[in-house]
C-alpha cells in the first residue's frame, strides 16, 4: 500500500517534464576526494586504505552509507576538509558520533564554488532512515540557494525503471534543471559512471573511493590517453568498462523505452562501417546499434532523426562520421 501510493507521482521520462535550460558555468579548478557506500568493509580492505594514502585533494565529499568506515578515514583525512552527509543505511547520529558536521540541506564555498547537499535516498519501505518522497525532496531543495556542485547520495530520477529503491529522487533532477546546476556527485546505486541529462548536467555516480578532477568547471573525463565508462551488458547482468569515443546528441523524434530521446547527449563506444551504425548508450544503460545516417526504430514506427557531435575523442569514429549521407 505504501509503495502503491508513491507510484502513482511516477512517470516514464521526468526530464521531458522539465523546462531545458542548460546550464551555469564556473571556470574553476578542484580535486575531490570522494568517498560512497564503503558499507563498514573499509577496516578488511587494505587496497582502498592505500588509496587514502595516496590520493592529494582539495575537499573530500563523504556521500553516505558509510557506517563505521569513518574510524578509517578520519586517520588519513582531516576533519576540516570533510563534507558529509549519510545514506539511507546511516544511522542518523552518525556524524554526530564522530564530530562531523551534516551538510545535509547546506551550501559550502570551496575556492569560491558553491556546493550543496542532500541526503538519504528515495523512501522505498515505511520505515524511518534518511530518505525522501519524491514531492519531500522537491519541497527540500526549494528551499536551497543556487550552487555549482550538488552533493546527493540518491541519484537523478530519469525514468521509472519499477526499481524504487534504485530509481533516484525527482528532487534532485528538478533541482539541477531549475537551477541549471553544472555538477551532480552521487553514490548509492554501487557503481561507477560519468552520464549527461539533457540539460547539460554532468552526473558522476561513485562507489568506493575515487578522486574526480574538475577543470574549468567541468568533470576532466581523461584518464591516462584512455577515455573509459561502465556499460551495462543484461545478459551477464553487470557492468563492462568500455571506450568512450564520443558524445552525439539526438535531434529528432524521440522513439522506444528506453531508446533515444529528442536532444539527449548520448556516449558513443563503438562503430560498425559495414552495417553504418553506431554503438551508443542508452538510457537503460545499455548499448545499442543505432543508424549513423538517420537513426531511427527498424520497425519504421518512427521517421527518427539526426546525431549532432557533441564531443569526438577517437579520430576513426571522426573520419566515419565525416562519411555521413
Amino acid at each position: 500500500m505504501f509503495l502503491s501510493k508513491l507510484f502513482k507521482f511516477d512517470n516514464k521520462d521526468y526530464e521531458g517534464t522539465l523546462i531545458n535550460n542548460g546550464v551555469n558555468s564556473f571556470n574553476k579548478n578542484l580535486t575531490i576526494l570522494v568517498i560512497a557506500d564503503t558499507h563498514g568493509d573499509l577496516a578488511f580492505n587494505k587496497q582502498m586504505q592505500k588509496k587514502l594514502k595516496k590520493f592529494k585533494f582539495d575537499l573530500c565529499c563523504v556521500l553516505g552509507d558509510i557506517g563505521d568506515d569513518y574510524k578509517i578515514i578520519l586517520d588519513y583525512v582531516p576533519k576540516d576538509k570533510i563534507v558529509a552527509i549519510l545514506g539511507n543505511h546511516d544511522r542518523f547520529s552518525l556524524l554526530d558520533e564522530y564530530g562531523l558536521y551534516n551538510y545535509n540541506g547546506k551550501i559550502v564555498n570551496i575556492n569560491g564554488i558553491r556546493i550543496g547537499a542532500i541526503e538519504g535516498s528515495f523512501k522505498y519501505k515505511d520505515e524511518t532512515f534518511p530518505s525522501f518522497t519524491h514531492k519531500e525532496s522537491i519541497n527540500f531543495l526549494e528551499k536551497m540557494s543556487d550552487v555549482d556542485i550538488l552533493l546527493s547520495h540518491d541519484k537523478p530520477f530519469t525514468i521509472n525503471n519499477n526499481i524504487p529503491a534504485h530509481d533516484g529522487l525527482k528532487g534532485i533532477t528538478k533541482y539541477l534543471y531549475e537551477r541549471k546546476v553544472p555538477i551532480n556527485i552521487h553514490g548509492h546505486i554501487h557503481k561507477s559512471y560519468l552520464k549527461t541529462l539533457k540539460n547539460g548536467t554532468q552526473v558522476k555516480s561513485v562507489y568506493g573511493i575515487e578522486v574526480i578532477k574538475l577543470k574549468n568547471g567541468r568533470i576532466e573525463m581523461k584518464q591516462g590517453n584512455k577515455y573509459e565508462i561502465y556499460v551495462y551488458q543484461s545478459e551477464q547482468d553487470k557492468y563492462i568498462k568500455m571506450k568512450l569515443l564520443g558524445k552525439l546528441k539526438y535531434v529528432g523524434k524521440s522513439f522506444g523505452d528506453g531508446s533515444l530521446i529528442d536532444g539527449k547527449v548520448y556516449d558513443c563506444v563503438g562503430y560498425n562501417k559495414e552495417f553504418r551504425a553506431l554503438s551508443i548508450v542508452n538510457e537503460n544503460e545499455e548499448n545499442y546499434m543505432y543508424f549513423v545516417d538517420k537513426p531511427r526504430p527498424l520497425n519504421g514506427s518512427s521517421k527518427g532523426g539526426e546525431w549532432e557531435v557533441v564531443e569526438i575523442y577517437d579520430k576513426c569514429l571522426e573520419q566515419f562520421l565525416n562519411t555521413r549521407k
